[in-house]
């Protein structure tokens, strides 16, 4: 199977293939189709990067007023916004998709536009209208007949039954799925349910059910070689373990998926894993490491601009602080993921920043604000009908108005606490008795069945045909198996080639990355080289010619002294002003070969010196600014560097069409960063690609290798009508002075 990423690479290739072409016509449409296709690969592992890809697309289709183009970029465009928690661009995305679909009478894109738009209801705990949605989309896939997304429809209408409480209606649904995808022989359908079913048990507190479905899951999609199935059914493995307080286990699990999570490169998941992993760390009160994973997760949650991870990571981490006493911290965390929730309207997710901010004002001992908020909490949860979260709000009333010594209320907000466990505890556990009841009923109905076949005298010659046809079938299967073992036999031979072709294949990558070296290695020699020649031949044209001609024209000035004939005179003077003329030029030669201001003064004034000459020379205005900082580096580099940034002055002379150039050096870590950025008409830095490709831009591919041998990087921007900024990268020199300023 697959991976995400090497279909997004294969995706991206055939890409960068259409883009050389035109994009009018079938070939720009079928440019579309493309960037939605990449779109959605990408919105569940990078949503960034694949509403990046959907925009693109969408100008495009606009330009070529390819309505379905348009309507599948908004899809995915909405898509991506839901995995990022940004639920009000997402529903503004795909009702605009679902408009262009039901105006073009595409009946699969709008069936698929109101599922979308059902979940993103669903998420945001809106699920009366989710339901609606998702009923929509189920009615259209009915009546053409579409199998897998019927499946799919009741899939995410239990997933509504699920979040409402409804345990039962949610299994029907599920299981109605699992059988429509069992007929189809989707095993990745089958796996699915599996999943779902186990969660739903696991909710109702029935874990030995839930690891038995989880369990399946896990065989079906191991054996579809689902990696992505594989790791979320780890993750669920965890959430088993973990509720039942076997976090060593609950880890294990948990380690696994983000394995696979980093292996397939799904940031979002992997973000999900570190959140899980700091879970068992919390409850077991190791707050270090909790705080270290939620931390990580964080990062990514903002890099990938997930609102609803984001503001679950806070959570998380406000959950540490208050943990640890430090209630201040809590509240601002806590605060901040209460804002988010808010603005992308997740209703779950406010109740439960609402009860921790409760929670910590009570720590705190501000009683008014935590009644506003566990107030809050409870008319949200009431409302989207939460009983375990309005649970938990009873509870803190009750903590609340005995911190404020009113004990009366106190016991009364008890009992509404123990009147709604009752409720819950007696609702599950009548769901429960009506479960074991059906499966009685049907076992039972099954055993009477096979007790009247078993009296009747026609299956019993329906059994004995049966036997002969299995001793046929017997016979039949051993002359497979002879055949089998005769294909293993060949395979295994074609095997062993295989393999010493692969020996072969990388004996000769390793061979090829040594000749890549060897290059690097010369082409930074060579450069060396050729600066120690420019500085000989530089030094030489300083210290002897140019002396000589001083000397010459001194001695012209003696002799013009003394000789008193006016004609005479007027001959050495112009012998004179030659001579100063050769004087300049040899100057200005010896600054062009190899200028000594970068020898005697260092680099950010020899950069400047540049800066000032190239402005002089060209006409084009060039500025220079520097951080100030200290920026120790060897002479090596200092060469390399200046004559790169030479290089590239005088590549913009040549093709950029500029009239201002900003030329600025800084210290960035460990490392010395150089820019070189101009205002000129720039260029497709893919087309520069293909030109080092075809042995065309030869000065840049230069550079880089001088670069990279020396552990440097080039670093080139630069887009059509706006210009270019080259960055070069290089590492300080670590000596004494460098380490002291690190320490300090």
């Amino acid at each position: 199977m697959k991976t995400v990423d090497e279909k997004i690479r294969k995706l991206e290739k055939r890409l960068k293939t259409i883009c050389a072409k035109s994009e009018t016509g079938p070939v720009g449409k079928k440019k579309v189709d493309l960037l939605n296709e990449i779109a959605k690969a990408l919105h569940r592992s990078n949503p960034a990067k694949a509403k990046r890809y959907a925009g693109q697309s969408i100008a495009l289709a606009e330009k070529l007023h390819y309505s379905k183009g348009i309507a599948g970029g908004h899809l995915v465009m909405g898509l991506s916004h839901l995995i990022s928690g940004d639920y009000v661009q997402a529903l503004g995305y795909l009702r605009e998709a679902l408009k262009i679909y039901t105006r073009i009478e595409d009946q699969s894109g709008v069936a698929f536009a109101n599922h979308h738009i059902g979940t993103v209801l669903r998420y945001k705990s809106e699920y009366k209208q989710a339901s609606e949605y998702y009923n929509k989309s189920l009615r259209i896939w009915r009546d053409i007949e579409d199998r897998k997304n019927i499946a799919m429809c009741y899939s995410d209408s239990a997933a509504v039954y699920y979040l409402l409480g409804d345990y039962n209606k949610a299994l029907e649904y599920l299981f109605e799925a699992s059988e429509i995808c069992r007929r189809m022989k989707d095993k990745r359908g089958v796996a699915n349910c599996c999943g779902n079913i186990a969660n739903v048990y696991f909710r109702q507190s029935n874990y030995d059910q839930a690891l038995e479905y989880q369990l399946r899951a896990l065989r079906f999609k191991e054996k579809v070689g689902s990696k992505e199935g594989i790791a979320l059914s780890c993750m669920n493995m965890g959430n088993i373990f973990l509720y039942q307080k076997e976090y060593k286990e609950a880890l294990k699990w948990y380690f696994k998926a983000l394995k696979l999570y980093k292996k397939i490169g799904n940031k979002n998941r992997i973000a999900a894993c570190y959140l899980n992993i700091g879970l068992p760390y919390e409850y077991q009160g190791v707050y270090d490491k909790a705080l270290e994973n939620y931390l990580q997760s964080l990062k990514i949650k903002e890099e990938i601009a997930d609102k609803s991870g984001i503001a679950r990571c806070h959570y998380n981490i406000g959950n540490i602080c208050y943990h640890q006493g430090d209630y201040e911290h809590a509240k601002e965390h806590q605060l901040l993921s209460l804002q988010i929730w808010e603005e992308i309207g997740q209703k779950n997710g406010m109740v439960t920043a609402n009860n921790g901010l409760a929670r910590t004002n009570l720590a705190l001992r501000r009683f008014d604000l935590a009644f506003d908020y566990v107030n809050t909490a409870t008319r949200v949860a009431k409302e989207i009908r939460a009983k375990d979260e309005e649970l938990d709000s009873c509870k803190l009333l009750s903590e609340l108005h005995e911190a404020q010594r009113d004990y009366e209320q106190a016991l009364k907000c008890y009992k509404q606490y123990v009147d709604l466990e009752k409720e819950i505890f007696n609702a599950k556990k009548s769901k429960q008795i009506t479960e074991m009841r059906t499966k009685y009923e049907s076992k039972k109905k099954e055993k009477e069945a096979e007790i009247y076949q078993l009296k009747n005298v026609e299956l019993r010659k329906e059994i004995r045909q049966r036997r002969k046809i299995e001793g046929q079938l017997r016979r039949h299967r051993d002359h497979l198996e002879e055949l089998v073992n005769e294909r293993a036999a060949a395979l295994k031979s074609a095997n062993a080639k295989l393999k010493k072709e692969i020996v072969d294949r990388k004996h000769a990558e390793k061979e090829l990355l040594g000749y890549q070296k060897q290059l690097r290695s010369l082409t930074h020699e060579l450069s060396l080289l050729e600066e120690r020649q420019r500085r000989k031949i530089a030094t030489n044209l300083h210290d002897n010619i140019s002396q000589n001609l001083m000397i010459i024209k001194s001695k012209l000035e003696t002799l013009a002294s003394a000789i008193s004939n006016e004609r005479e005179q007027k001959k050495l003077q112009e012998i004179q002003s030659h001579v100063i003329k050769v004087i300049q030029h040899t100057r200005s030669m010896t600054f062009e070969i190899s200028p000594p201001v970068l020898y005697e003064l260092g680099l950010e004034p020899a950069m400047e010196w540049l800066a000032e000459r190239f402005q002089v020379q060209y006409g084009i205005t060039c500025e220079f600014c520097d951080d100030g900082m200290s920026k120790p580096i060897s002479n090596d580099w200092s060469c390399i560097l200046f004559q790169s940034t030479r290089e590239l002055l005088t590549n913009i002379c040549k093709h950029a069409r500029a009239s201002k150039v900003l030329v600025s050096t800084c210290r960035e870590g460990k490392h010395i960063k150089i820019t070189v950025e101009d205002d000129g008409i720039g260029f497709d830095p893919e087309i520069l690609d293909q030109k080092i490709a075809k042995n065309e831009g030869f000065g840049l591919f230069n550079l880089r290798q001088r670069l990279i041998h020396l552990r440097g990087e080039v670093e080139i921007e630069s887009k059509k009508g706006e210009g270019t900024r080259v960055t070069l990268r290089a590492p300080l020199r670590r000596g004494r002075a460098t380490m002291a300023r690190m320490q300090a």
